[in-house]
């Protein structure tokens, strides 16, 4: 019913525990010194939390098969930091660069590749690939963007087998009268 706890050492200093499994299955790491929990295994949530204390308001990284979640809403991976607040510079919550051995020889190198979802016959109302919830964020990309195309060869490249290419309109005016502006295959025409 105790927890097993390890303990490594070198020399003559007394030796600092490195890892507990705790009498529920749970798994704690320490980092060198033997203070503070790196690596949590949380056994009855079934996730794995790195760079955390276990608690759920310091999370650096989570990947979890059933937490944290409510009764609506469930995530598989979760990256939610507490930043320091001493820096001064940039702060990046998730960052991607592959890097490829030199002498390789590759057809496509995705630095972030989203796949289809699998619904497996379910019903869902909303499917996104992407959805930034923000509206005050900004995005950059600093190459060309395709919509409909892999192979975008302008800055905005939308492709679409449909008459309506593009379709730039406002929402504030509630009469349904809103001005747009629509381009398509036939030319270009503009309404209010």
């Amino acid at each position: 019913t105790g927890n097993m706890k390890f303990y490594t050492g070198t020399g003559n200093a007394a030796p600092t525990e490195k890892m507990r499994i705790a009498s529920s299955g749970d798994v704690s790491f320490y980092e060198d010194v033997g203070t503070n929990v790196k690596m949590f295994w949380d056994a009855s949530g079934e996730s794995l939390s790195i760079g955390t204390t276990g608690s759920s308001t310091d999370r650096r990284f989570q990947i979890s098969s059933t937490g944290p979640q409510t009764a609506t809403t469930q995530y598989g991976i979760v990256a939610n930091p507490t930043m320091s607040n001493d820096v001064t510079g940039s702060i990046y919550n998730i960052y991607s660069q592959a890097n490829v051995a030199s002498g390789a020889s590759l057809t496509n190198l995705y630095s972030v590749y989203i796949g289809a979802s699998g619904l497996n016959s379910s019903t869902v109302t909303n499917v996104y690939g992407l959805y930034q919830a923000a509206s005050s964020e900004k995005n950059y990309f600093a190459g060309n963007v395709g919509i409909g195309t892999d192979d975008p060869g302008f800055k905005l490249d939308v492709r679409h087998a449909g008459d309506s290419v593009i379709q730039t309109r406002t929402t504030a005016n509630s009469s349904g009268n809103d001005a747009y502006f629509r381009a398509a295959l036939a030319g270009a025409s503009a309404g209010d």
